[in-house]
Parts: structure tokens; C-alpha cells; sequence
């Protein structure tokens, strides 16, 4: 029975190989993929675990012409926090797209938190504005990081506001990413959010974090921590008012709280098909006036095309 070398890319190994600025050009190329019609990329399945509230979830991804296929697996366990262990983990194993042979495992939170980052950061090169310098973060934790670092890769920032509930961990948070951006990041007041103009929200809030009349009347929201139907992170009268973009319009219509909510309270009439970021990339739409969202709830292929980005970086030159 023939072998194959097996590539393994841990956390350390992911961050060398993939700089934000390239996952953000990697993101380009997912997004672009999504909403060509080509991509292979179906709806996450999922069974429960032992804890009542766990779930595992699979997520395929193919393109044709793309050197590689990927199978996200990932476990979320809600409970994992009174353990002290890490609430989601989880691996994509790598095959060759020509032969299906295994080709490469990878750490997979490490790829979800750089993809989720980056495409925040592409979705605010397109639609925030261009002299937006004040960025409003929900969430101290590892998604919270690399939305401030993908976002202050397009929009260079002036300050940071961090709205978290854990604040000995917010303040953790200011502290290292005031001296890594060389800018305050800093713990801020509810009342100063209508001064950003980039609102990024990272956490797993079953409610929404802000009501819509605190929110600047120009603002760009990236709003991405909340992934099931008991998720959400925004008022829903805010997808009735602003330009909406999605990742993916049949994965944010079925799994998004805030749709799920809005539709409830019938605030979608005759906006049931929000836009997706790679028909935006597409047609090079300008941004428009007013408030704009982009509300993710992730993609296989975006983790797809980080693999293929690291598969590049990897190879012999």
C-alpha cells in the first residue's frame, strides 16, 4: 500500500506562513469563488455531543481547478469553559483535489480566527468609509484579536474602543494590543460608541449588543460572532435599515439569530436577499451613504483557501 507525507501545520506554523494582508488577498479569491456558482461548499452539518448544548460540526470545500479539497471538523462545547479547556477545537484535514490523497492536517481555530479577521477586513475596504480611524470591538477574546488586526490593515486606526464583559480580560487585551499597534486600545463607555465609524462584534451574545439609535449614522459593523439561530449580536432593525452584505446568503439566512429575528418581527420585507461580499467584488459597487453590515457566519471555502495559501508558502522554491 503506497504512503503519502502527511503536512502538519500547528498554531505557530499557521501564523509564519499566513500574514494578514495575504489572507486577506486569499479571502478575495474564497469570496470571489462563493458567489461564482463553482464552489463546492455546502451548508455545515452537524450532530450533538454529550453536553446537551455541544455540537460537531463538518464543512466540505472544493473549487474546480483548485490543487486541494478541505474538510473542516469541529467541535464547539459551550461547557469546555468551566473545564478551563477551549470551547471550540477542531482540524482540517487537506486532500490532493487531482488524486483524493491525504496531504496535510491543520490547526483549524488558528485558520478560523486569521479567515474570520480577514474577511472582516476585506468586507471594511469595501464598504467603510475611507476616513473611518475609530473602531468600536465587542469581545476580548482570540476572534476580537484578529478582527482588530485585519481591520487596521485597510483602515489604518487611530484609536480603539473595547466593549468586553470580562474586564480583567479586556484590560489584558488594551494593554497588549495598545503596545503591538503602537495606538490606544483602550476599555470604553456605552456612550462613546456613536463616535466609531467601524464596529467590529466577536462574541456569542444570544442578544443584541447595542441598540440602533447608539450606533453612528455612518458606520460599518462586522459582525461575526454569532453562528446559530440563538446567536445575536445586532439590533434586528438594523438589517432593515443599512446595506446588508453576507458571506453567504443561504448559510446567513438559515443559521444568523439576526435574520432569523428580523424575519420574525417582519422587518425583511422585500429585503430577503442581502447581498454577498464576492457579487460585491464582482460588480466593484461603490460604498454607499449610511450605515452598512457585513454579517458572517463563516465558510468552508475560506478555510480552503487559507490551506491553499499555506500549501503555497510551504513548497520548495
Amino acid at each position: 500500500m503506497s504512503t503519502q507525507h502527511i503536512e502538519i501545520f500547528d498554531e505557530s506554523r499557521v501564523r509564519a506562513l499566513l500574514p494578514m494582508p495575504r489572507v486577506i488577498a486569499a479571502m478575495e479569491e474564497a469570496f470571489r469563488a462563493i458567489s461564482s456558482g463553482k464552489a463546492q461548499v455546502p451548508v455545515r452539518s452537524g450532530i450533538a455531543l454529550q453536553d446537551e448544548d455541544s455540537r460537531l460540526l463538518v464543512m466540505p470545500a472544493s473549487v474546480p481547478g483548485w490543487p486541494f479539497a478541505s474538510v473542516k471538523i469541529v467541535s464547539v462545547c459551550p461547557q469546555n469553559r468551566r473545564r478551563g479547556i477551549e470551547t471550540i477545537n477542531g482540524v482540517i484535514e487537506v486532500f490532493d483535489a487531482r488524486t483524493g490523497m491525504p496531504c496535510a492536517r491543520v490547526h483549524a481555530e488558528s485558520v478560523t480566527a486569521l479567515r474570520t479577521g480577514a474577511a472582516s477586513g476585506l468586507a471594511s475596504r469595501l464598504l467603510a468609509p475611507q476616513d473611518a480611524d475609530t473602531l468600536a470591538l465587542f469581545g476580548a477574546g482570540a476572534q476580537a484579536a484578529t478582527q482588530l488586526e485585519a481591520i487596521h490593515c485597510v483602515r489604518p486606526l487611530r484609536e480603539v474602543l473595547v466593549f468586553g464583559r470580562d474586564a480583567a480580560r479586556a484590560a489584558a487585551f488594551c494593554r497588549h494590543w495598545s503596545a503591538a499597534l503602537g495606538i490606544p486600545v483602550r476599555g470604553a463607555h456605552r456612550d462613546e460608541l456613536v463616535r466609531a465609524t467601524l464596529v467590529a462584534t466577536a462574541t456569542t451574545s444570544p442578544e443584541p449588543l447595542f441598540e440602533l439609535d447608539e450606533l453612528h449614522p455612518e458606520a460599518h459593523v462586522n459582525a461575526v460572532g454569532s453562528f446559530t439561530p440563538q446567536g445575536c449580536e445586532l439590533p434586528p432593525a438594523l438589517l432593515a435599515q443599512a446595506r446588508v452584505v453576507v458571506d453567504q446568503r443561504a448559510a446567513c439566512l438559515q443559521e444568523a439569530g439576526e435574520f432569523q429575528r428580523a424575519r420574525a418581527a417582519g422587518l425583511l420585507e422585500g429585503r430577503e436577499d442581502p447581498e454577498e461580499l464576492g457579487e460585491v467584488l464582482v460588480a466593484g459597487m461603490a460604498r454607499s451613504h449610511g450605515r452598512s453590515v457585513f454579517k458572517s457566519v463563516g465558510n468552508a471555502l475560506q478555510d480552503l483557501a487559507c490551506v491553499c495559501a499555506l500549501m503555497e508558502a510551504c513548497r520548495p522554491q
